[in-house]
């Protein structure tokens, strides 16, 4: 009877880097504001991949609050609105339906000219849900075939 399971050739052991899909789905799904469903689907669901298309998306839209913030402040409103545009754009074509309508609600409303503080109220929306939706995306581990830069502004 020896040899019952002790000769076994052990599975090569996985990189730690390595994540299943089903792990990348379960952390993709934790992401705040995000319509997993609509995401994977515009990836042929590939998590990992959209995982990536995220963390691009958080990079580039990392100062938008603070921009967004900085030109309502100023008046630049034709700033805020192109602002506004890309966002709804992007946010959508993520999955992020309601960052998305968030970003059209606002620039809709500097579109009709509406009073500054409902402006600013409708920008700290958009920034609150890109918030959370960034530090979400942040949480997740590091995609493959990203070459991250060592500073991170």
């Amino acid at each position: 009877g020896r040899g019952e399971g002790g000769d076994a050739v052990p599975p090569a052991p996985t990189p730690p880097a390595a994540i299943d899909d089903a792990e990348w789905r379960r952390r993709l799904a934790a992401i705040p504001g995000l319509d997993l469903t609509r995401g994977l689907d515009l990836m042929r669901g590939k998590a990992a991949k959209f995982a990536r298309l995220l963390e691009m998306f958080a990079d580039g839209h990392a100062d938008t609050p603070r921009r967004l913030d900085e030109w309502i402040a100023a008046g630049e409103l034709s700033q805020a609105l192109e602002l506004a545009h890309a966002l709804k754009g992007s946010a959508g074509s993520l999955g992020a339906l309601q960052l998305s309508a968030d970003a059209d609600a606002l620039q809709a409303s500097i579109r009709r000219g509406e009073e500054p503080a409902r402006v600013r109220q409708l920008a700290d929306t958009v920034s609150a849900g890109l918030q959370a939706m960034i530090a979400g995306i942040r949480g997740l581990p590091a995609a493959p075939e990203t070459p991250h830069p060592v500073s991170r502004q």
